[in-house]
Order: C-alpha cells, then structure tokens, then sequence
C-alpha cells in the first residue's frame, strides 16, 4: 500500500461511493494511471449499513492529482457509457419502480407475474433530482 508523503500535500476527497465496490472499481482506475490514492470508510456497510448511505466510502489523493484525478473518473464515466444525474452528473443513481395499476391487481388476485414492470423513472441519492431516463439509440 502506498503511503503518503506529508510533503506533497493534504489529502483530499474527489469521490465518494455508498458502495464500496464502485469506490475499488475507481481506486484502481486511479492506481492504474499513477495517482496514489485510498479509499476510506469501505468497511463501514460491514459494520453499519446505514453508515454506508449516511457517510459512503471517500476516494482521496494528494492534494497534487486531485484535478488530475477527477478528470480520469469523469472521462471514465463517459466511456463507460455510466449514466449520470442531469443536475449534478453523479452516478450514484438509482431507478424508481412506481407499481403500476395493472401490477397492483395482478399482485391483489394472487397471480403471479415473471418480473417487475420495467420504469425510466430516475433518482440522484446525492442531489435528490428525478427525472424519466430516454435511452440513446
């Protein structure tokens, strides 16, 4: 593990992650470039759950490649093809499910259905934006 050289600068936070596993996916994108960084809180979901979406897992590097970083994770998002929130550009989203009328009834009788009804309804966990996701043909 790399350590950090007190004379490089402090440590700042350029990403944060409520799952540890996107956060390891970035570090090592980071890494890869020669950008030394770590990942802190990673195990918080271990210990607490609700510290995970509380707090998340913080991806810092010195002081020196924050730009340089933050620059590789954007044009990495976009190559990725990672959907982002059109307010903010976070990609920590998630889809809404609205249960559909016709879900409801199906669901009330007893029958059962082979999947959930499919949404393009979207959410930001950061900046709390919703919006209807249209695919790009």
């Amino acid at each position: 593990m790399a350590q950090a050289d007190p004379q490089q600068g402090k440590l700042v936070t350029i990403a944060t992650f409520h799952n540890p596993h996107e956060g390891h996916i970035a570090l090592g994108a980071l890494r890869a470039e020669g950008i030394p960084s770590w990942l802190l809180g990673e195990h918080h979901p271990a210990v607490a759950l609700h510290l995970s979406i509380a707090v998340g897992a913080r991806l810092v590097t010195l002081e020196g490649g924050a730009a340089r970083g933050t620059t590789i994770l954007e044009e990495a998002a976009k190559a990725d093809g990672w959907e982002a929130c059109p307010s903010c550009g976070s990609t920590a989203i998630r889809r809404r499910r609205r249960l559909s009328i016709i879900f409801a009834l199906f669901f009330l009788f007893g029958v059962s259905t082979p999947y959930t009804p499919h949404t393009r309804q979207r959410s930001c966990y950061d900046c709390g934006h919703k919006w209807r996701f249209v695919p790009i043909p």
